[in-house]
């Protein structure tokens, strides 16, 4: 790349990180989380039912020989000779799949994984919300702390399932009586077995808001944690900004957090990593901006058409469960490990089980929800200058961050400190001090997918891109920062899905509805580059890498059986749809305790001194050795390890702050 196309790319990253940072526009967010209602019918209308009820997911006989009928008639491509997975999963790799799904896959076992913990319903806002609640076993005195668990796409509930009983039973699995949690695993709107909105609009705070509904005025907890990554990441950090009399702890596993000056950190990085960011690990991942700015590009297609066209993709992905598959286990595979698209299987089962993977396939297929879950992307785009400016908000409850190598954002440990004011851990402590803001009913807010925007992001990028150090110690920041373009890269590679699901999710959500083979592939593909990017080298995507087959497609057949392929993708239309809203609130402060769990291969990168900007009490920010996006379902031992500490540092924290 020659010099003056050099510095053409880093005028305009410069310009247009100005402009999404805000820089041009001092309106502060209004933090009023505002009410909505989101039923066919007008409010007022029809009498709403605000009590909980029993559910059970079912998958009846016609559906699952219809499911069979179609898998058997899958109508395949020829890959390309010499290609991994550069260019989606193979087609080989698929039929092996498709194969394992029809011969191996058991809807009878799986029905008993999915209904062993016991399911509900409630009607809030017009919809009604399904969630998982697992109550533990307490002897006599003995108090749980109350955690909401929020996923992502394309997750679901399922992703929870290996880490429940590591925090409802700690003493079975290397924890201590102290650590004992109540698990409530909601579906978001659109997605699984929550009812898809019927009108448009729907963004992540609308969803905070619906689940704070949930925990306080439906469960009755006045004071609960909160953990979560990917939307379910910027969900819960709403809460805690919007929420913090009620979130007492904030955890979370994919922050992103972009300190002032931004831009110019890129810039110095680029030439000095270690100047912005001290750790090798945060390096990597930041520079070279070029590499960061070409796996960017190459990963981001889903995200260009669910943020613009979800509907239109979504019509092929509901219609043929290979084709939500493999858009769904690709994710799984690169998102895992980036290094995964050089595998010729994605290693997906690396680190899942296929079970599992199929089983996250079968979510989409079974609810129909692809198409809707795709949505969401529309509407952040459609809403994105709104919830960018909270991401500038200080956090003031206590956060923990579980910081993964792999995952999509890199955020290094410093710049936590711009967002959340009390990151939780000794390190942290030391470095943020304790601002104590108000709060209760939420304790803790814990996220493993954090969004946070410091001052002068722009100018930061730039420096960073000669000086690293300057934006993050953490080496490994700096790796996933910088070079900027190389981010970029990366960003408009992976954001296609997003793209269409953030305009026209609906469009893509026939085709997802329709056929499970689509559905899974959609789906599985971010299961393989959201695990890891570099799964997309592989010709299997290393799906089975971290996962367990069966798992994976659970989770397909989620989307499959509700129908909601399609609806859960109009959360990305409808947070794009109210983009300025939705981002004025990244900049407002929360101050609820909270943890961030930041993973090596996470999407987002915040580094911990930016969390100071928004998060008032960050609890906890954990750098792990290993992971990407779906940080519970790919690591879940690690995931409840943190989420343990994050709560006792918040109980800790919170009984100092009273005894002063």
């Amino acid at each position: 790349m020659g010099w003056k196309l050099q510095l053409f790319v880093v005028s305009i990253a410069i310009v247009g990180g100005l402009y999404l940072a805000g820089f041009f526009s001092s309106e502060p967010p209004n933090l009023d989380p505002g009410e909505g209602w989101w039923a066919k019918e007008d409010k007022g209308t029809v009498k709403v039912d605000t009590s909980i009820k029993d559910f059970k997911i079912v998958f009846p006989q016609k559906d699952q020989d219809d499911l069979k009928r179609r898998l058997e008639n899958t109508r395949y491509f020829e890959s390309l000779e010499g290609t991994n997975w550069e260019y989606g999963i193979r087609a080989d790799e698929m039929k092996k799949i498709v194969n394992y799904w029809l011969t191996n896959y058991s809807w009878p076992k799986q029905d008993k994984v999915f209904n062993q913990y016991k399911h509900y319903k409630t009607n809030i806002e017009g919809l009604d919300i399904h969630f998982v609640h697992v109550k533990p076993n307490l002897k006599p005195g003995q108090k749980a702390k109350p955690i909401l668990m929020v996923h992502g796409w394309p997750g679901s509930f399922y992703e929870f399932y290996k880490i429940i009983p590591m925090l409802t039973d700690p003493t079975s699995h290397g924890g201590t009586e102290d650590d004992i949690f109540e698990v409530i695993c909601p579906s978001l709107p659109g997605y699984g077995f929550s009812e898809a909105a019927h009108k448009p609009g729907l963004n992540p705070k609308d969803i905070a808001r619906m689940f704070n509904t949930l925990m306080h005025e439906r469960l009755g907890f006045d004071s609960y944690y909160v953990q979560g990554g990917d939307w379910g990441g910027m969900v819960v950090q709403l809460m805690a900004l919007f929420f913090p009399q009620y979130v007492r702890g904030h955890h979370t596993n994919m922050a992103n957090v972009q300190p002032p000056l931004l831009p110019l950190r890129l810039l110095v990085g680029s030439f000095f990593p270690s100047l912005v960011m001290t750790e090798e690990r945060d390096q990597e991942k930041f520079f070279p901006v070029k590499d960061r700015i070409i796996v960017m590009l190459r990963e981001t297609g889903y995200a260009h058409i669910q943020g613009t066209k979800p509907d239109t993709v979504g019509h092929g992905l509901t219609d043929s469960p290979v084709g939500l598959a493999a858009y769904i286990l690709e994710k799984f595979s690169i998102c895992t490990n980036p290094s995964f698209i050089e595998s010729p299987d994605g290693q997906l089962t690396k680190k899942y089980e296929l079970d599992d993977l199929l089983n996250n396939v079968m979510v989409y297929w079974i609810s129909g929800s692809i198409t809707s879950s795709m949505r969401l992307y529309k509407e952040v785009a459609k809403n994105f200058h709104e919830l960018l400016s909270y991401t500038s908000v200080p956090v003031s409850v206590p956060t923990g961050y579980a910081s993964l190598p792999h995952e999509i954002v890199c955020t290094p440990e410093p710049w936590l400190s711009y967002l959340y004011k009390n990151v939780i851990g000794e390190r942290a402590r030391r470095k943020l001090g304790r601002n104590i803001y108000c709060f209760g009913y939420v304790r803790g807010h814990h996220n493993n997918f954090l969004n946070i925007q410091p001052p002068f992001l722009p100018v930061r990028l730039l420096v960073g891109s000669f000086f690293p150090s300057f934006v993050s110690k953490n080496e490994a920041d700096q790796k996933k920062m910088f070079p900027v373009k190389d981010s970029f890269i990366t960003m408009l590679r992976e954001m296609g899905y997003m793209h269409i699901q953030a305009t026209k999710p609906d469009t893509v959500g026939h085709g997802l509805t329709d056929s499970p083979v689509g559905l899974a592939a959609y789906i599985l593909e971010k299961f393989s580059f959201w695990t890891n990017p570099s799964f997309i080298e592989s010709p299997d995507g290393q799906l089975t890498k971290k996962y367990e087959l069966d798992d994976l497609l659970n989770n397909v057949m989620v989307y499959w059986i509700s129908g909601s392929i399609t609806s859960s993708m109009r959360l990305y239309k409808e947070v794009f749809a109210n983009y300025h809203e939705m981002s004025s609130y990244s900049s407002a402060p929360i101050s609820v305790p909270t943890g961030y769990a930041s993973l090596p291969h996470e999407l987002a990168c915040t580094p911990e001194p930016w969390m100071s900007y928004v998060y008032k009490n960050v609890i906890s920010y954990t750098a792990f050795p290993d992971g990407g996006h779906f940080a519970a379902f790919e690591e879940p031992k690690m995931m409840a390890e943190d989420i343990r500490k994050f709560a006792a540092g918040v109980e800790d924290f919170l009984q100092k702050s009273v005894e002063k």
